[in-house]
């Protein structure tokens, strides 16, 4: 499969995102995690923890679903540094395809990380894949993760 998605594609990237909710332009990119691969069998690997807004709380009901924690979210990096990275990502290939679980939800998300800091441009030249949508047509009902499956939420890029 992979052989085909590169006869039209430069470069692959595996995307995934962690956030504090639902509305892109009240909540916030947590954890930013990129999987690269090109033609010639290269990988390249970010995951990153991303800073709280100050001011801003983790809700408990995030945590709860992640296994992400204030703590850990102090450890990170600055909102600049994501969008600069994902910016640079998007932008070593001529032909970029993004995959993604749920896509167009990691999109707006990214859009408006990207676009804080005028870097929303870098998404022109990229195309989506929303993973779910091949999921659906694979898999029987319900298409969503549940309470159950909380702990196989947290998934880096290499896994989905």
């Amino acid at each position: 499969m992979l052989e085909t998605l590169f006869e039209r594609f430069d470069g692959l990237i595996v995307l995934d995102t962690e956030t504090t909710g639902f509305t892109p332009r009240r909540d916030e990119v947590i954890e930013l995690a990129m999987l690269r691969l090109t033609p010639d069998g290269a990988e390249e690997e970010y995951d990153e923890f991303v800073r709280l807004s100050p001011g801003k709380e983790l809700p408990r009901r995030i945590t709860e679903l992640t296994g992400i924690t204030e703590d850990m979210l102090r450890g990170g990096i600055g909102k600049e540094a994501a969008a600069r990275a994902l910016a640079e990502m998007l932008g070593r290939d001529e032909r970029t395809l993004v995959c993604a679980y749920n896509a167009q939800f990691d999109l707006v998300f990214l859009y408006y990380l990207l676009d804080a800091y005028g870097l929303a441009g870098s998404l022109k030249g990229a195309q989506f894949l929303d993973a779910m949508t091949v999921y659906r047509d694979r898999r029987p009902y319900p298409h969503r993760l549940g309470a159950e499956h909380a702990p196989r939420h947290r998934r880096h890029a290499r896994d989905l």
